[in-house]
Order: C-alpha cells, then structure tokens, then sequence
C-alpha cells in the first residue's frame, strides 16, 4: 500500500498487488476550481486583452483528472498490507486540511500572489498530510515500512533493514 499518489503513476507498470490512497481526487473539483480562480486572476492582471474563458480551462483540466482517474481507479484503497511505502512529500510547513484557495492567502503562497508568480503555486503542501502523520498511520497498518525521500530522520520503533538518505526500510512486525 502507498499511502498517498505522489508515485501512483508507476502502479500499472507494476507486477504486484499494489493499492493507493488518494488524496488528489477526493478534492478533484476545490483543485480544479482553484488553479481556474489562478489562471483568472493572472489573466485579468497581466494580459492585455483580460480573456481568460474558465470553462474551457475546466474543460480539459477536468480531462485530465479524468484520464488519471481511468488509468488509477482500480488501484485506489486505503486498507492493511505487508510492505506500506510512505513518499515524504511535504516537508515542512503544510496546511493540510484547509481548502486550498483559503490556504492561498497565506504565506508563502500570500507573496507568490501578490509578485505576480503565479506558476509557483502548488497543492502538495495542502493536499498531501504531514509526514509524520503519515507515518504513524503506516505503522498500524503494515508490517514492513518504506519511507521514501524526505530531508529529516523520521523515528520509528521497529528493526532497521536499510538506513540511507532518500530510503529507510523498518520492520515494524514479523
């Protein structure tokens, strides 16, 4: 089990039974509707003309999310397994469980705005949980932890199989 779609994209290549929590479809319409409330407001500050047509931008980012989905769908689920792999994502602040445009107004998102660098915005920090809840969660539901990435040493009890910087290994059980 992954516990969240930062490496989903790999699963169909995969020769296992391998399941994903999705964070990113479950908030599908708040992620469409903020990066189209970005796409405006860049365009009615920067373009000449001031034309930004949002329903063909919900269009084909609905498409998107749509052929994710159809590619993902069946490797979606949230249950035990023996091997949990945890893709640290979002390190340092997040804001996960604020809605993504509320979490926009506040740094460092606030300035990206304001500098008119609106291709630095992003979800990952507001979408994806903290690592460390991640983690303890992973603990209860599988027997060997993979923790993927990340810039800080993440403390888990259990036997250490492989301790290098982007991967640990722990055997939380037999």
């Amino acid at each position: 089990m992954i516990t969240n779609s930062a490496i989903a994209g790999q699963i169909p290549f995969m020769n296992a039974n391998v399941r994903f929590k999705d964070y990113v479809i479950e908030r599908k319409d708040e992620i469409i509707d903020a990066f189209l409330w970005a796409n405006k407001t860049f365009h009615d500050r920067y373009d000449k003309d001031k034309i930004y047509d949002t329903e063909v931008g919900r269009t084909y980012m609905s498409r998107m999310f749509d052929e994710i989905s159809n590619t993902l769908g069946n490797f979606r689920g949230d249950q035990e397994a023996d091997v949990v792999i945890v893709p640290v994502i979002a390190e340092g602040k997040t804001f996960y469980g604020k809605k993504v445009l509320e979490a926009w107004k506040e740094e460092p998102f606030k300035k990206m705005i304001e500098d008119g660098r609106f291709h630095e915005l992003e979800i990952t920090p507001i979408i994806f949980r903290d690592p460390n809840e991640e983690i303890e969660d992973a603990t209860r539901k599988g027997n060997i932890l993979v923790i993927l990435g990340g810039k800080k040493s993440y403390e888990v009890e259990g036997k250490i199989l492989l301790n290098e910087p982007s991967i640990k290994i722990i055997q939380l059980r037999k």
